[in-house]
């Protein structure tokens, strides 16, 4: 049987060699808690850990590695995000492709604090989105929330664009680079975000388990999600003002940082216009494909994230990757926690099944793939 994984968007597989033995390595060398001991075992974790800051630090172009916060997902990242802006009622800004990871956490904290949720349209074309954006911003605009990329047909949004815009009204910035994480580069000092936030287990080829925010200096003083033991000043009852431990309650997973490091290193190392290039490459391939299998609707976007979505006129999403699944190919059925997205592009009643490739996919997967959708 094949095992052709097009799930990448959920999760990255296979990873690099190199980040397995990082992991490997990290849990047999470096099993102390960091920051906590002065033994080598905990020093040779603290030294995991710093280097992944400065490494991706490097590579969005921060300035202060300690501006670097690890945390358990994207998830997380975006609701320590979210939850430390200030005040009460206003309006909160996102866009139509946002993640349940911003939808639920901002609309929580829109009905806590009796502000108003308010939704941008995107487009594939860049100024009509920018003019949506313009026409949906309030004078009593709190925070400007949108995901970079979405997860379910790749759209990508014009970040750098409404950084500026956020900048020039002194709007509270935060962007989900979760999808796109790897797949382009991304500057922090260019997009002009406050709170960059991104799993590390997708582009970034990190095991599950991990993400990370990066911060800007106007978000330094905002409050952590969570508090306790972060190994400074322990007599005392505040988490303390210094950075990263603010924001780094409890144990970080070393092992996995590790990985993310080794994940980076790979990027750096395969150079992230060639990762750019293919996936733009794998995804045009698959469309052509896709047009020579009769029935189904294709749901694709521009830009260099290589996901395309698809539905079939006769049979639900789900039965197809049931039927996949039998032939050794992983997809993934469904609404993809994404409910606006799939209502911006018409497939909220059925979903759609999700066809998103990575870096070790290959044209003989994309051409197994479509011969199986023409099969089935």
């Amino acid at each position: 049987m094949n095992n052709l994984y097009f799930d990448n968007a959920a999760t990255s597989y296979p990873k690099p060699r190199s980040v397995y033995k990082a992991v490997c390595d990290a849990m047999l060398l470096a099993g102390g808690n960091p920051g906590r001991s002065a033994h080598k075992l905990s020093q040779k974790a603290a030294t995991i850990l710093y280097e992944t800051r400065e490494a991706l630090c490097e590579f969005f172009g921060g300035t202060a590695p300690e501006r670097v916060i690890f945390t358990p997902s994207a998830t997380f990242a975006l609701n320590t995000a979210i939850f430390s802006l200030k005040g009460n009622f206003g309006s909160f800004l996102i866009s139509d492709i946002e993640h349940n990871a911003t939808l639920r956490p901002i609309v929580r904290k829109a009905e806590k604090e009796n502000a108003e949720v308010r939704v941008f349209k995107t487009y594939d074309d860049t100024d009509l989105t920018l003019r949506s954006f313009e026409s949906a911003i309030t004078n009593d605009c709190r925070g400007v929330i949108v995901n970079a990329a979405s997860n379910v047909n790749g759209r990508c949004l014009p970040i750098n664009e409404i950084g500026k815009i956020c900048k020039d009204r002194n709007i509270t910035y935060i962007v989900d680079a979760s999808q796109l994480a790897g797949h382009e580069k991304i500057n922090i000092a260019e997009v002009n975000c406050d709170f960059l936030c991104s799993a590390a287990h997708k582009g970034l080829f990190s095991p599950m388990g991990c993400g990370f925010m990066i911060l800007t200096e106007k978000a330094e003083g905002f409050e952590p999600l969570i508090y306790g033991g972060n190994g400074v000043n322990s007599l005392s009852f505040d988490m303390g003002s210094g950075l990263p431990e603010r924001f780094e309650a409890g144990t970080l997973p070393v092992a996995l940082i590790a990985g993310l490091n080794a994940g980076i290193k790979f990027i750096n190392s395969a150079g992230v216009d060639n990762v750019r290039s293919k996936g733009e490459y794998l995804k045009r391939y698959l469309k052509n494909k896709l047009l020579e299998c009769d029935n189904y609707s294709i749901y694709d976007s521009r830009g260099s994230i290589p996901i395309i979505s698809i539905s079939h006129k006769h049979t639900n999403c789900e039965r197809i990757c049931e039927q996949l699944s039998k032939y050794g190919i992983s997809t993934r059925g469904g609404i993809h926690c994404a409910p606006l997205a799939h209502r911006a592009i018409g497939t909220l009643d059925g979903g759609t099944v999700r066809i998103s490739m990575g870096y070790f996919n290959t044209e003989k997967d994309i051409d197994e793939l479509a011969e199986v959708l023409r099969k089935i």
